[in-house]
């Protein structure tokens, strides 16, 4: 507080008006000024970057300011699972807003001023092994981060392996990506130029590559591109309770009979996924299975989500979706015993089991023409994958080596 001296009887009389100044300039000194409020996100499958700004206790005069400018200069409905918000607040006024993610680098001020960061790229090879946890920890411990993870578990890899449950102890994954760097501080992962996952029957490898005429895309060794008809999971859930069979003791009714489908345990209110392109034929309440969805993927197939707490916006009976799009969460409607995803496909009017799908490519795989060229990219790659993982040896070898030498002898 800052003292203010008042001289009262003084031959020199002081006006009423400014002894009110002073007293307002000295109770606003006395009082706290307003601390910066952090908001951090990872944005997630079906999360909104509007969405996020309207949870982050920004007024709506700053909101409006905020994505107007977004939206002069960035998509922001191209965000990605991974990408990462950090807002600053003092009140409802905005101070700054970093976004960091596969779109780029950005950062706004409280003035209102759109900055992009200068990078620069440097390649690096991140590798290691599941050793008991998840993904999530071993690519933490390996230098990977939020945003790594999840493109290489969903956009990469989910139609071939589905990373809630199928990750055994000794499974290993080498990345090569390329780092982005402001100066000397590091920003962000750019685009993985190639990513495997080796199991104990099976090598997964994908090659970024961009056929001529056409968007980039994963390939295997074989050309042919990773994307799927349907994913190998329609959520993320943390373990399954009940698998396909023909004959399954009903928990609730205490008879035996049938279970179509796969449940899928996971929290309330976790988001459920379409796992293909199709047209919704059933959005409703189904006896047994609670809150539904069904959804006819062609002429061929049909999928269903059950036991959903609710829908997702706009989710109606005629809508076409998109493999990914968010249409309902998880919930413990109909017959359930608790919360979990009761998720069944039919092939040609018959079930079929989830777990055993084994969809086409959805996209086409490099031409006959293109397939020279891209054999030589793919040689460039492992050359690359090799140089670098030599390198990496090096550098952990002389790390120890120099240990060494700098500990003193006792």
């Amino acid at each position: 507080m800052v003292a203010v001296p008042i001289i009262l009887g003084a031959r020199k009389k002081v006006k009423g008006h400014m002894i009110f100044a002073l007293l307002i300039l000295i109770s606003q000194l006395s009082q706290p000024t307003d601390s910066v409020v952090e908001y951090k996100y990872t944005m997630h499958s079906g999360s909104t970057l509007s969405e996020i700004l309207e949870n982050s206790g920004l007024g709506r005069q700053s909101y409006v300011r905020l994505i107007s400018i977004l939206e002069d200069s960035m998509n922001v409905r191209k965000c990605y699972p991974g990408d990462e918000i950090n807002i600053k607040r003092v009140g409802d006024r905005l101070v700054e807003f970093e976004f960091v993610g596969k779109g780029g680098d950005f950062k706004v001020d409280s003035l209102y001023n759109f900055k992009k960061r200068v990078e620069k790229l440097v390649l690096s090879l991140i590798r290691g092994s599941i050793n008991g946890g998840s993904l999530w920890d071993a690519m933490i411990e390996n230098g990977g981060s939020p945003n790594l993870i999840y493109r290489f578990a969903d956009e990469i890899f989910t139609w071939d392996i589905d990373f809630n449950t199928e990750t055994r102890v000794g499974d290993e994954f080498v990345i090569v990506v390329y780092k982005k760097y402001a100066g000397e501080k590091f920003l962000s992962y750019g685009d993985i130029l190639y990513a495997s996952y080796k199991r104990k029957k099976k090598n997964l490898e994908a090659f970024y590559y961009i056929p001529r005429g056409r968007r980039h895309d994963y390939y295997d060794p074989k050309g042919r591109s990773l994307q799927r008809v349907f994913l190998r999971a329609p959520l993320s859930y943390k373990r399954i309770s009940s698998k396909f069979t023909k004959s399954r003791l009903h928990p609730i009714l205490h008879i035996r009979r049938p279970h179509y489908g796969v449940d899928y345990a996971a929290p309330i209110g976790t988001p459920v996924r379409t796992i293909g392109d199709g047209k919704i034929t059933f959005r409703g309440w189904n006896g047994g299975y609670g809150n539904q969805v069904i959804i006819q993927h062609g002429s061929r197939y049909k999928t269903y989500y059950g036991h959903l707490s609710r829908f997702a916006r706009g989710i109606k009976r005629g809508k076409y979706v998109k493999q990914g799009d968010v249409i309902g969460y998880v919930g413990s409607t109909g017959l359930s015993t608790g919360p979990h995803l009761d998720f069944r496909i039919k092939k040609n009017g018959r079930w079929i089991n989830p777990q055993k799908l084994d969809p086409p490519s959805r996209r086409a795989p490099i031409s006959k023409e293109e397939m020279e060229n891209f054999e030589k990219y793919k040689g460039q790659i492992l050359s690359l994958r090799r140089d670098l993982g030599a390198s990496r040896n090096l550098s952990i070898m002389m790390g120890i080596r120099n240990a060494l030498i700098e500990s003193p002898l006792k």
